[in-house]
């Protein structure tokens, strides 16, 4: 059986569209453990049962390199930790390293105008710099967005 690794990097403000991940990933082993293929998702939460250590953050980085997939998802806000898994997953796929593949989205829904605050605004920038790193990203709207990429 193989077995693929999928790092899921967000915020919390994300928690719907990690749960509804994981669900859509569970479906997709029904039909590929008839190929041998499992779908391992990783994610912080889970992993949380498992740190022992001094800066959690740096279990977080370590459990995502040993992954093939990273996904990361942005929203409303650019947090710390997932913009610090993001570059760090890039440097490693830039050096051929794990994951093999990295897929960054943002979630693509209007904002209302009171909302709009620096956290918005650094998600722009972040959009730019991904650019200049010759790193593709893509938009989502809802989970159904998600079952177009093909992971296995």
């Amino acid at each position: 059986m193989q077995t693929i690794k999928i790092f899921l990097a967000s915020s919390g403000e994300l928690k719907e569209e990690r749960e509804q991940i994981g669900l859509f990933i569970s479906q997709e082993n029904k039909m590929l453990v008839k190929q041998d293929i499992f779908l391992e998702l990783i994610v912080w939460e889970e992993l949380l049962h498992s740190f022992r250590g001094e800066r959690i953050q740096d279990f977080f980085n370590a459990e995502m390199l040993k992954c093939d997939i990273v996904l990361v998802l942005f929203y409303k806000k650019v947090g710390v930790f997932t913009e610090e898994e993001f570059k760090l997953a890039y440097k490693h796929l830039k050096e051929r390293e794990k994951p093999k593949y990295l897929f960054v989205f943002f979630k693509n829904t209007d904002i209302p105008i009171n909302e709009i605050d620096e956290n918005v605004l650094k998600i722009n920038k972040l959009k730019k710099d991904i650019d200049c790193y010759e790193q593709i990203y893509n938009t989502y709207e809802n989970i159904d967005n998600f079952r177009t990429l093909d992971i296995a």
